[in-house]
């Protein structure tokens, strides 16, 4: 079902749109098949034992390797075992009365579903009247234990507050978006976000909200998205971290056992933020980095403890750039920020909203 406000519809609220790939992703797209095939099919094809060993060796320990990767996944993105199989009608009449509510103030929401490397992730679109053509969008990334059907209307409010617009996403799994919670699949959607604000929306300030570790699977489309083509037409970037890891291994092996971290890496289910925040700091992007801090490094913001935190990383290894940090031992998560430090945080964005 496509909810739509029925006053105006502006020119890039699309049903669908597919997002350029790679050409790695497009290999992948062949290849991946072709060996979990060749894993099934390979004790009945005739061949000399060398190569039966090694075709075998090969297709079946990629095939292990992705389904040991898939179930990290779920791990790591709980929301995709709870809403595999999508909302129930209570969930849908919660979204649909926060979708209402919008409409009936004056905003444009439109549902709609990005495609990449032949993946879909169910969409929202939130903007408002008064400044459609404003070109100002916000793509919020959300953190593994939400999902964006309840909390479009505090959002989308919040962020309209700020001047901008929002893009709304569902990971993999979850709802009406396809796929598996695989490290790529995690990113590929917001990828897909950015190049739709870029290419179909001709956006001039992209702001990319990473919340938790929200923040990790943005990282992943950061890492993979061509920002040259924005920053060449003029489209500026700002990125906000929220209470972020630097390492999605490192907060499985804090969480879990010691031996998780090292399983999260091996099987490819690395969230690298560290790096990311690299890539932006190289590009001239500004990151606001918002995290709990502690004099000793051994406090914690009442669940990722300061010694894994994205600041403290970053900081460490002197990726410091074009780097705001905005650290304080108040911040807590579940918790709003302190008065003083939003005021500093809407500064920071009407700042970069009204930059030339």
């Amino acid at each position: 079902m496509l909810l739509e406000s029925i006053d105006f519809k502006p020119k890039w609220a699309l049903d669908h749109f597919e997002s350029e790939i790679s050409e790695w992703d497009k290999i992948s797209e062949v290849a991946n098949p072709l060996i979990f095939g060749t894993c099934l099919l390979t004790p009945c094809l005739p061949m000399p034992s060398n190569w039966f060993y090694l075709i075998s060796g090969f297709a079946v320990s990629h095939t292990f390797r992705k389904v040991v990767q898939t179930a990290f996944g779920f791990c790591a993105y709980p929301m995709a075992v709870k809403y595999f199989w999508g909302f129930n009608d209570a969930e849908l009449q919660e979204e649909k009365e926060q979708i209402d509510f919008l409409i009936n103030e004056g905003f444009f929401v439109k549902k709609m579903f990005l495609w990449h490397s032949g993946t879909r992730y169910e969409t929202i679109l939130v903007a408002n009247h008064l400044m459609i053509d404003s070109g100002v969008w916000t793509i919020e990334a959300l953190g593994n234990c939400a999902v964006m059907n309840f909390c479009i209307k505090e959002r989308a409010l919040k962020n309209f507050n700020n001047k901008t617009h929002t893009l709304f996403l569902n990971g993999p799994s979850v709802g009406a978006s396809g796929g598996f919670p695989t490290r790529h699949q995690l990113g590929a959607g917001f990828e897909a976000a950015m190049q739709f604000l870029e290419k179909e929306v001709k956006a001039t300030r992209i702001l990319l909200n990473g919340l938790t570790t929200g923040m990790g699977f943005l990282s992943e489309a950061i890492l993979k998205h061509d920002f040259t083509k924005g920053l060449t037409n003029g489209t500026k970037y700002l990125v906000i971290s929220y209470l972020a890891a630097g390492y999605l291994s490192e907060v499985a092996g804090d969480i879990g056992c010691c031996l998780a971290a090292p399983c999260f890496s091996l099987a490819g289910m690395e969230l690298d933020s560290v790096l990311a925040a690299k890539k932006l700091s190289e590009l001239e992007i500004t990151q606001i980095v918002i995290q709990h801090s502690s004099l000793d490094g051994k406090g914690s913001d009442s669940l990722l403890k300061d010694s894994i935190s994205l600041s403290q990383k970053i900081n460490k290894e002197l990726i410091i750039k074009y780097k705001i940090f905005l650290t304080s031992p108040n911040i807590k998560r579940d918790e709003a920020l302190y008065v003083d430090i939003e005021a500093y945080l809407n500064k920071e964005i009407a700042g970069f909203i009204g930059a030339d």
